[in-house]
Formats: C-alpha cells, sequence, structure tokens
C-alpha cells in the first residue's frame, strides 16, 4: 500500500512525527516517504508541538504516549482541545487494552503498538488524512451553507444559470471537489449531469483524464470488462491484458453515465471498489489500487430500484453523497439567459452572425414543458440557426419541437384548475357548448402567450391563419347589432 504524490488531495497536508527516539522517528519518516508521503515533520520534544500546529497546517499526528517534559496522553488532550480538527494516531511499546481505550476516548483516530508494521503504518495514515479531509470539507460545506455569498468558480462558466437552486448546488461541489469520496449527481435526462461532473472534474486539483462511461443496460459482461479490465486468459477472447477505464482514470475522475443501468457482477465489484478503494481485473489475482474518483450520475429513483431489488442497497449506500438538477421546467427564469446563449455558441459554430431574437420566442419556450431538459434545448437553437440566413431569427424550428412534443398531464406550464380535460367536464353542469369550449381554450391560449396569436396557435395545435380567422369572427360577432322586440322590420 502507498500514499502516492499524485493523489493531490491525501498529501496536500504534512504528517507531524513526535517521539522522543530519534531512530524510530527517522525509521517511521522512511516508511512513509517510501509510500509517496513526502510531508514530514519531525519532532522529538512534545513541548514544540502546540506552537507547531498553530503556526502550520497539520494533516495528521503520529504521538508516542512515553516522552518527557510531557506525556502523550496529556498533549493529545491538548491537541484535540486546541485543535480537534486534527486526527491523532498513537503509538507506544506497551500493549495496554486499558490505556488503548483512553486515549480513543480521549480522541485518538488509531492505537498503533510498536514495533509497527510498515503496511498497519500506511493504512492507518492513509484513514487519518481522510478523516482530516472530510473535517476540512464539512468545516467549508457548513460555512457556505450559513453564508448566501461565495464565489462561482469558472468551471461552472459552461453551465448558464440564475437560478438560487443551481448556484448554492454550486457552492456545494466546490466545497466537497477535493475529496475523494464518490458522488452521485441524480436529474432527469439531459440536466446536464455530465458537464456538472467534468466542473467537479477541473475543480478537485486532480492531474488525471476525466474518463466517461456510458452504461448501457442489458450487458453486464462488457460493461464490467470496460470498467475493471482482465488478464490475458481470463476468459476464451481475452488474449492480451486490458487495463480497464478504472486504471485509466487513475488520478482523475471516473463518470458514469448511467449508474442505474449496472448489472449485478458489475454492482457487486463497483461495491468493493468504493468501499477498499481497490479492485482485481477479471482473472486477475493481483489486487489493484484505484487512483480514480467515481461520480456517477442517475435519471431514475434509486430509492425504487433499491426497493424493487434491481439496485444493490450497499452499492447505494456508497453512493450516499448526492446532488440533485433541477429539471428545465423549474427553473424558467434561466430559459432567457440559456436561449440567448445557446443561440450565441450555436452561431459562433457555424460561422454566422448572432440573429436578432424576437420576444416572441421567451413566450413560446416559457409555455413549454421541456422533456428534453437542456439539452433539448440546445438541440432547439442549434436546428434554429442551422435554418438562418438573415435577419430576425425565424420560430419554426422551435415550434415544430413544441408540436412534437405535446404536454402530458402535470407538465404543462403554469398550470391553472384541474390536471385534465375529464376533471374539468366532471366539475361543470351544465356541459358548455362546444363553441364555449373551443372560445375558452382560445382565451386561455391567448392569455398564456401573452396575446400572441402565432404562439397561442402553436398551444392549440392550429394553423395561425386557422386561429387568427375565428379571432376575427369573435370580433365581428360581438360587433353586430343584437335584434330587439322595438325594431320593425
Amino acid at each position: 500500500m502507498s500514499i502516492d504524490d499524485d493523489d493531490a488531495p491525501l498529501t496536500a497536508l504534512p504528517v507531524l512525527l513526535v517521539d522522543d527516539d530519534l531512530l524510530v522517528l527517522k525509521s517511521t519518516a522512511r516508511e512513509l516517504r517510501a509510500s509517496g508521503c513526502a510531508q514530514i515533520i519531525a519532532l522529538s520534544d512534545g513541548r514544540e508541538v502546540l506552537p507547531k500546529l498553530d503556526d502550520e497546517r497539520i494533516g495528521a499526528v503520529l504521538l508516542d504516549l512515553s516522552m518527557p517534559h510531557m506525556s502523550g496522553q496529556q498533549l493529545l488532550e491538548k491537541i484535540k482541545a486546541s485543535h480537534p480538527e486534527i486526527p491523532v494516531i498513537v503509538m507506544t511499546a506497551t500493549s495496554d487494552l486499558e490505556t488503548a481505550v483512553q486515549c480513543m476516548r480521549d480522541g485518538a483516530v488509531d492505537y498503533l503498538v510498536k514495533p509497527v508494521e510498515p503496511s498497519r503504518l500506511i493504512s492507518s495514515v492513509i484513514n487519518a488524512l481522510k478523516v482530516r479531509q472530510l473535517e476540512d470539507a464539512l468545516s467549508s460545506v457548513t460555512q457556505m451553507a450559513l453564508s448566501e455569498s461565495g464565489g462561482r468558480h469558472a468551471a461552472f462558466s459552461q453551465i448558464y444559470t440564475q437560478s438560487r437552486e443551481m448556484l448554492r448546488i454550486f457552492r456545494y461541489l466546490e466545497q466537497v471537489a477535493a475529496t475523494e469520496h464518490p458522488l452521485l449527481i441524480g436529474g432527469e435526462s439531459g440536466t446536464g449531469k455530465e458537464l456538472l461532473a467534468r466542473a467537479v472534474h477541473g475543480i478537485s486539483g486532480r492531474t488525471g483524464p476525466f474518463v466517461a462511461v456510458e452504461v448501457a443496460a442489458g450487458d453486464d459482461d462488457r460493461v464490467c470488462d470496460d470498467l475493471f479490465g482482465h488478464a490475458r486468459g481470463a476468459y476464451i477472447a481475452a488474449v492480451p491484458t486490458r487495463k480497464g477505464m478504472i486504471a485509466e482514470a487513475a488520478n482523475g475522475t471516473l463518470f458514469l453515465g448511467d449508474v442505474a443501468n449496472l448489472g449485478d457482477k458489475t454492482q457487486a465489484r463497483m461495491v468493493g471498489l468504493l468501499r477498499d478503494g481497490a479492485f482485481r481485473p477479471l482473472g486477475g489475482d493481483q489486487l489493484v489500487r484505484s487512483r480514480a474518483r467515481v461520480i456517477a450520475a442517475t435519471s431514475r429513483d434509486l430509492d425504487r430500484e433499491v426497493e424493487a431489488g434491481r439496485f444493490r442497497k450497499d452499492l447505494y449506500f456508497q453512493l450516499r453523497r448526492r446532488v440533485d438538477l433541477p429539471a428545465l421546467r423549474a427553473r424558467r427564469a434561466d430559459l432567457k439567459l440559456l436561449a440567448t446563449q445557446l443561440l450565441e455558441r450555436a452561431a459562433a459554430a457555424a460561422g454566422k452572425k448572432t440573429p436578432r431574437i424576437p420576444s416572441e420566442l421567451f413566450l413560446l419556450l416559457g409555455a413549454y414543458h421541456f422533456p428534453g431538459n437542456v439539452r433539448e434545448l440546445e438541440s432547439m437553437c442549434q436546428s434554429a440557426i442551422e435554418r438562418h440566413e438573415s435577419g430576425i431569427l425565424s420560430l419554426r424550428a422551435f415550434r415544430e419541437f413544441v408540436a412534437r412534443n405535446p404536454a402530458p398531464d402535470g407538465h404543462a406550464a403554469e398550470p391553472s384548475g384541474p390536471s385534465s380535460i375529464g376533471g374539468v367536464l366532471e366539475q361543470l353542469e351544465p356541459l358548455p357548448t362546444l363553441e364555449e369550449v373551443k372560445q375558452a381554450l382560445e382565451d386561455e391560449a391567448l392569455k398564456r402567450s401573452g396575446g400572441k396569436i402565432a404562439i397561442a396557435a402553436d398551444l392549440l395545435g392550429l394553423a395561425r391563419a386557422t386561429l387568427n380567422a375565428r379571432l376575427i369572427r369573435r370580433r365581428k360577432a360581438r360587433a353586430r347589432p343584437r335584434a330587439s322586440g322595438n325594431v320593425k322590420p
């Protein structure tokens, strides 16, 4: 086992060794450096420890119990009182259960008996550094949560939003991006889960690549091989050794496109990977330590998947750190910003000048339910730019998208009244005439479209000329004088 310099989040802070035995100090420092932990501070006098902790940020402390001037137990109590965020590992030559229990009660994260096996030492240091890392992350998240202020990292620049919910998600991810813990991003298809994962990778400071894996349902063996790789001869076709995408993502980020599609075999292996930080390639005997941070995405309700037995509960618990991206219809205030930015980007990609955008576009988009979310809006904008030649942007491409995807019950923009036509009719006694229903629908469509006939026609599934003709007839009918009993024929 080793701590590698490329695992930047773990080695960002030094480890402080405290022991009055210089030989122990040198041998312990040598073991840690050989395992990749380059930042070591060694002190032989316990009286120097607290000033050092006040002056410098320390990742973890390895503390001997038997020292002159100040015992290790006294020093442990002082460290936890003044610097509770720093994990302390106690090392002693005495194997005494009562002392070990007391040290753990006083706040030590581990108790090692000298001479310590190198693998046991390194494992304890790794765990202590992870504890410190988590403490730092939780502290920062708490401070951010208590404050509405906070910058927006440049890595989020490709995600266009003014939504308070989205900005809250950004603030949270800025604080946890550098940790090694797996992350789950939920949200409907097209909400930008991979884009957000790439932003987290950009903030994390990881030196390795971002490796995205699209998890297709129904081919568990292939996905398992793609992820974990195989040893030569693992199966008939496994002639060359294959490294696998987890290994390719070393020191970087592995993104699983839809974790709910993983089969039973791959889910079981992922549990081991996330729990132990290591895996075995298919058919391999050697345990390989993973240096990749896992970010998974899902568009499904994993609680239901677990209840139905399609998703392992232990894997679900490993992915308990989660954010959920809101659907585009839940952040309609972003529509104008998004459409403008996406149109500008599409025009630049096509080598065209950004067209003038009619205000009717935003009314049309505001009345649409966007089943494909931001990805669908991007397709709309690209299609509109492809057809655009000059002048004001045509709304034809947008209307075609809207016409192809009528809103299901419960998804219409700004719904009012009962959620279905049947629900409306049940409340009416007597029934209105067909002409009265048509006029009521026309009035509602005009209301939702801000009086724009073209958009109202799209909402009703009519041609603009048809709706316009009906409205003209209604105006003429209202203007026509009514017959009266006092008027002679």
